[in-house]
């Protein structure tokens, strides 16, 4: 769970546009960056198993996913937006094949957390330890990712096989709106509000209603927003199937 985290964090939220495009444009920089970034990310969050499996464990994965990406983005350079999205699926397959091949590698001899960080609260009715590594912890984590950055580049990649005018809107903000919204679903499913996707629909909606009028954006907003539902809603069903809840 731990190696999944990190390749979410380092591949989603810590990869910037730069660095991607560096690395379409096949400098060497960018790999190097991009590299140093999911290096460290892995050598942080599985510190917990020991300094030694840590760094041998995010080095291997780290050449391997570097390996992956260059494939994948002298590919990408040579087809259409049907080809992106489905490189981008198989690249994501890829580094999760990887991660469960290298760590049943590491599971040769079985390896367990040194350590297992904790957050101390105290209050007036004592002193609590809440372990932010359990099970519950990481796979909420993961699926509230997977929900909004990886779901974002879903949808950006769905809608860039509708070309039309309507696809000037302003991507960045289009982009931050997506990912809070994808939260609010992934956590109003996981606590049983389902009616109140509702409100969260309509203000979107409000945002954008002048633009409405035109069907062009009207139908790219249709499909980028029910895309975006869609993905939150399969994530949010799962994890509170998964929680119990």
């Amino acid at each position: 769970m731990l190696a999944v985290l990190s390749h979410l964090i380092a591949d989603f939220i810590l990869q910037t546009g730069y660095i991607v495009n560096l690395k379409r444009k096949n400098r060497i920089k960018g790999y190097l960056t991009h590299g140093f970034i999911l290096f460290t990310v892995y050598l942080i969050l599985l510190s917990c198993y020991g300094a030694k499996t840590a760094f041998y464990f995010g080095l291997w994965v780290t050449l391997g996913h570097i390996t992956i990406d260059w494939v994948k983005d002298r590919l990408v350079g040579m087809g259409s937006p049907v080809r992106d999205l489905v490189l981008f699926i198989g690249d994501q397959l890829a580094h999760l094949f990887i991660l469960l091949f290298l760590w049943q590698e590491f599971l040769t001899q079985p390896i367990k957390p040194v350590f297992s960080p904790v957050i101390e609260l105290k209050l007036e009715s004592g002193q609590f330890s809440i372990p932010l590594f359990t099970e519950e912890v990481l796979v909420s984590a993961i699926f509230y990712l997977v929900a909004t950055f990886v779901g974002g580049i879903v949808v950006k990649k769905i809608l860039n096989l509708v070309k039309i005018a309507a696809q000037q809107a302003n991507v960045k903000v289009g982009y931050y709106i997506g990912l809070v919204e994808r939260a609010l679903i992934v956590t109003l499913v996981v606590f049983g509000s389902i009616s109140s996707l509702a409100l969260v629909l309509t203000a979107k909606s409000l945002a954008r209603f002048e633009r409405l009028r035109s069907k062009d954006f009207a139908e790219y907003y249709l499909l980028g927003t029910l895309t975006s539902t869609f993905i939150a809603l399969v994530g949010g069903l799962i994890l509170k199937s998964y929680l119990g809840l």
